[in-house]
């Protein structure tokens, strides 16, 4: 994920926030404590999804504890448009 000012910029016109993130579990590398981590998991991505959930499973209680916080943005939209 590639950007500068003016797409920053662009992204916030329409009412959005550009996320991005320091690693991409499908290129082999790892998250680190404070990552965002953000997966496509529409099959597009079918070696992230099996890393995410490999992590999700190693760390278990870090995520049962809420030291992870798990957001599924659609629900966040439909939440949204549904006011």
């Amino acid at each position: 994920m590639v950007s500068d000012k003016a797409v920053v910029d662009k992204v916030l016109t329409y009412g959005l926030i550009q996320v991005g993130s320091d690693a991409w579990l499908a290129k082999g590398q790892r998250a680190t404590p404070g990552s965002i981590v953000l997966i496509h998991g529409n099959g597009n991505e079918p070696i992230g999804v099996n890393d995410f959930l490999q992590l999700l499973r190693s760390e278990r209680g870090s995520a049962i504890n809420r030291q992870w916080l798990l957001y599924d943005l659609r629900e966040s939209l439909e939440d949204e448009f549904q006011n």
